[in-house]
């Protein structure tokens, strides 16, 4: 059985009060698309964003990719950790290892 609303303010036990909450973040909301003009986000396939998550998409990508192409140029690169060891060093280990290995670990 349902609660009379009082026009009070306040909510008595028992009384049920729905109000609409609208959140969001900052960024406008992408619009996605399933390639049919529908929304249908549980079945399977392919998506589709607006053209500015597509802006977004490639931006990224170029990044992505120019980084990939400026990794080898630069050693001081973000793409070498502080742990990056120079190939002289990793041969060493690894002559190192092949001497030792028969015996085997104990």
């Amino acid at each position: 059985m349902l609660a009379k609303i009082d026009d009070d303010e306040i909510a008595k036990d028992g009384e049920v009060l729905r109000v609409p909450a609208f959140l969001m973040d900052g960024r406008a909301p992408v619009i996605v698309s399933d390639g049919f003009g529908g929304t249908r986000m549980n079945q399977p396939g392919f998506r589709f964003g607006d053209a500015g998550s597509e802006c977004s998409r490639a931006e990224a990508r170029e990044e992505y990719v120019g980084r990939l192409e400026r990794a080898w140029r630069d050693p001081t690169s973000e793409t070498r950790g502080p742990s990056a060891i120079t190939a002289d060093q990793a041969r060493d280990e690894y002559v190192a290892w092949l001497t030792n290995a028969w015996r085997g670990t104990r």
